[in-house]
């Protein structure tokens, strides 16, 4: 029973305890707006995250982790916890302004045959950001292999994937939203399935717009703004975030794309394309090191590192997944 709950904002969390805050804080002008709950969900923090939740939010639920179980599994842990009839996946690097969660709320109740909504995104300097468009295809994604690249062959399909039509001053339904502030509705959610947990950071958000579109319409609703400062999770953990696109990537192919040989044409090309960006991130590294760039240089040493281990160790299982 949602107990007369409209919105259940779920929130995963790791060692993030400032930005962790800002979005508390931000989120207390919507309990005023609306019947609001609010969960976060807590992969393993080093930084005492929670210390703050406790002391300062007393009535945000928590569930604990004791490893990081990732962005999938976790959202489902809030999602599967919640009580509000509609539920808000948000980062935890975004601050929500005044009005804004009641005005997604409002037209989606004025929108029966929507099942996802999400708010135009800007930066921390006010610039929006892409966080609606196409879906993607196998083609747009061959761009991403570094040697096809350069012939430009595929910079079409990988634009209009990325932002070909895409105004992010206009609303319009979507194909595909973004998981930094995503609404759905609880139902609709819980019976397509949820987050897909098989994939470990990124691409799930356009695995499960793919198949809540089986149900319903999406939309991307401009008039409603949220600051995402963005890549937080990526500059915390390179290594991970570098590894999980990979996999994430490949999997979402090897679920939606309708052909086997594409499906495997395009891990055969990540894998063959490897060595060539392990030969451009030491060159990345070293001439940052060079320019005394120092923390740009740890940051391509940690992809540098990550991509000689999935030759080591992940390209049979990258294969597989």
């Amino acid at each position: 029973m949602s107990e007369g709950i409209d919105l259940t904002v779920c929130i995963v969390n790791w060692n993030a305890r400032d930005l962790l805050r800002n979005l508390l804080r931000s989120l207390e002008v919507a309990r005023d707006e609306l019947a609001l709950e609010i969960i976060v969900v807590d992969n393993a923090s080093s930084d005492r995250s929670l210390d703050i939740v406790e002391c300062e939010f007393s009535h945000v639920t928590v569930i604990r982790n004791e490893h990081n179980l990732g962005f999938a599994k976790a959202n489902n842990q809030a999602a599967r916890r919640a009580r509000g009839r509609l539920l808000l996946f948000l980062n935890n690097d975004t601050v929500v302004g005044p009005g804004t969660l009641a005005r997604m709320v409002a037209f989606f109740d004025e929108h029966p045959e929507l099942v996802a909504l999400g708010p135009k995104l800007v930066g921390a300097d006010g610039r929006p950001q892409h966080t609606g468009g196409n879906l993607p295809t196998l083609t747009a994604l061959l761009d991403r292999i570094r040697f096809l690249r350069w012939t430009g062959i595929f910079h079409s399909a990988y634009h209009t994937y990325l932002r070909g039509g895409f105004d992010p001053n206009r609303g319009e339904p979507v194909e595909r939203l973004t998981g930094a502030a995503l609404m759905v509705r609880r139902d609709q959610f819980t019976s397509c399935g949820g987050w897909d947990e098989s994939f470990p950071f990124g691409f799930e958000d356009v695995d499960l717009s793919v198949r809540l579109r089986q149900s319903g319409g999406l939309y991307y609703l401009a008039e409603a703004e949220i600051v995402h400062l963005r890549h937080v999770s990526v500059r915390v953990n390179p290594r991970f975030a570098y590894l999980g696109a990979e996999f994430g990537y490949a999997r979402y192919l090897s679920k939606h794309h309708p052909s086997a040989w594409g499906r495997k044409l395009y891990k055969f090309l990540v894998i063959v394309d490897m060595p060539i960006r392990i030969l451009s991130l030491a060159a990345q590294c070293a001439s940052n090191l060079l320019l005394r760039r120092r923390e740009r240089a740890w940051y391509r040493y940690q992809q540098l590192a990550t991509a000689c281990g999935f030759l080591v160790k992940d390209m049979r299982r990258f294969w597989h997944c």
